[in-house]
């Protein structure tokens, strides 16, 4: 199974937040890593991947499918009160920029179609 980058953006905070900054850029650097839902567990390099209770299932902790895998920032977007849940916007798989300044490109979006496959960009 392939070690896989990912990150978490929701486009709708970035947009309001460049309103409010316009001359910041919200796409990329610490961005990508900091936006408290990097997919935690996705970037792995798991050879025995299993669906034992103490490893892997293919459902969330939801019990909703991860395909794709959805996140959202802790506490909800900051635009709000806070919405608690699962999240509805896809977690990234990116390619990270070799320039080392913290840009990337999305590959896809993670999914986990069977365990068997492990993780993947989609």
């Amino acid at each position: 199974m392939t070690n896989l980058a990912t990150s978490f953006l929701d486009a709708t905070s970035v947009a309001a937040r460049a309103i409010e900054v316009p001359a910041a850029s919200f796409d990329d650097g610490m961005n990508l890593g900091a936006s408290n839902a990097p997919g935690i567990g996705i970037a792995t390099d798991v050879a025995n991947l299993t669906g034992a209770s103490s490893g892997w299932t293919l459902l969330d902790q939801f019990a909703a499918a991860r395909t794709p895998q959805d996140s959202q920032h802790i506490g909800g977007d900051g635009l709000d009160d806070g919405i608690s849940g699962t999240g509805s916007v896809p977690v990234d798989v990116i390619t990270v920029d070799a320039s080392g300044d913290g840009s990337g490109a999305v590959a896809g979006v993670a999914t986990l179609a069977s365990l068997a496959a492990g993780w993947s960009a989609v």
